[in-house]
């Protein structure tokens, strides 16, 4: 069996929610960096991807030594965030809706919304702590929407299971991103529909996956293709435009773009804070 297999079984997975659920935080947290540690070791394909792709955000000075910490610090992290996460589950209402502070402007305008019966499109940090957030915006009673993988293996398939009895549901598409297993989203409410490509090289299945959608929400990281590795994980703007055009999508908006990039002045861009308004008809307005 092989590694990847075993840590994502459903006994190890089960052992996880148990050890989650009655072990105290700093013990919790120290299992993480062990485990984090052992994936390193284990699975260097993942390593030297997650390290490539810092070395990418941190930019050519950041030495090895800084590098390494931080490919580190993000297995940590993940760790920690399963540990929360199944920490919280059996937890009382108003308990978990604590878990995740959330801003009374950013509720005001989800109730808001979803009382128009439209959709929020809710996206994190890569590699936070979604599963979380969404248990505590559930707990507030704002139905959510999780996507997660489209065949997923048996540990995450209990995964799957406890987030949708939190009122969670998910939709996927396979998408290339160097030699991780990585998915784009696409979700529909009320006649409007957004995809959304996460972390993606370029693939023909960016078109499916945005085909003649309201809005296409696409990452345009490199400033040419031919500064990625091989396998490529991430696309250059005229990529993304390549696959907006291919798509028929009514609307792009690109993401994931570094700051120090040029960009076409006609072109929107995604930035913190900002908020969209998708219409029912097929015009959908900022």
């Amino acid at each position: 069996m092989r590694f990847q297999d075993f840590i994502s079984s459903k006994p190890v997975t089960r052992l996880g929610i148990v050890l989650g659920q009655y072990m105290p935080r700093r013990m919790g947290y120290g299992l993480a960096r062990i485990a984090a540690g052992i994936i390193a070791r284990r699975k260097p394909e993942v390593y030297w991807t997650v390290r490539a792709n810092l070395r990418q955000i941190l930019g050519p000075e950041a030495d090895d030594a800084t590098l390494h910490r931080m490919t580190h610090q993000v297995f940590f992290h993940a760790g920690q965030t399963y540990y929360d996460f199944f920490h919280a589950i059996g937890q009382p209402k108003e308990v978990l809706a604590e878990a995740v502070p959330i801003p009374d402007e950013i509720l005001a305008f989800a109730r808001s919304e979803t009382a128009r019966g439209q959709g929020v499109l809710v996206l994190v940090a890569h590699m936070s702590n979604f599963d979380l957030l969404g248990l505590s915006m559930g707990a507030r009673d704002l139905p959510i929407q999780m996507l997660s993988l489209a065949d997923p293996q048996a540990g995450f398939h209990l995964l799957n299971y406890l987030r949708a009895t939190a009122g969670f549901e998910v939709t996927p598409v396979r998408l290339p991103h160097y030699t991780l297993e990585t998915y784009g989203f696409r979700v529909a409410r009320d006649g409007a529909t957004i995809a959304y490509s996460g972390d993606s090289g370029p693939s023909d299945r960016l078109a499916e996956l945005a085909r003649n959608v309201d809005l296409f929400v696409c990452e345009a990281t490199l400033l040419h293709g031919d500064f990625d590795g091989q396998p490529r994980g991430h696309l250059s703007l005229e990529e993304a435009l390549d696959s907006h055009r291919a798509s028929g999508a009514r609307r792009l908006l690109v993401t994931h773009r570094p700051s120090e990039l040029p960009t076409d002045a006609g072109l929107e861009l995604a930035y913190d804070g900002l908020e969209l308004e998708l219409g029912r008809s097929a015009d959908a307005t900022a």
